[in-house]
């Protein structure tokens, strides 16, 4: 694996199978369920945090109220008015590293 691209999912899938002695398309239908499953918790409907054993725990963040506020436009210079924000419960996705991937880093 090359440190500067990250690992592919065909790479993941390799490591997985040589190291657990699981079958290749096992490995293959793990990680798409895995994928599908994330994806739910994280959606609108699903309840926005998903914890991977030992590695990372996702949540859906809220984003807060902006209120009106001067500013600059980039083409002109010129101040303009940015309009307010009214505040969202499900904004961003917040990535938060758990112990053990931490100790690694």
């Amino acid at each position: 694996m090359s440190k500067s691209r990250g690992m592919t999912k065909a790479e993941l899938a390799r490591a997985v199978t040589q190291h657990s002695n699981v079958a290749a398309t096992d490995v293959d239908r793990v990680l798409e369920s895995l994928a599908e499953v994330v994806l739910a918790e994280l959606s609108p409907e699903g309840p926005g945090v998903v914890t991977l054993a030992g590695l990372v725990r996702a949540e859906v963040a809220p984003l807060p109220e902006r209120s009106e506020r001067a500013g600059r436009s980039p083409a002109t210079g010129e101040p303009i008015t940015i309009a307010a924000r009214p505040a969202r419960s499900r904004g961003k996705i917040r990535l938060r590293p758990l112990k053990p991937l931490r100790d690694v880093l």
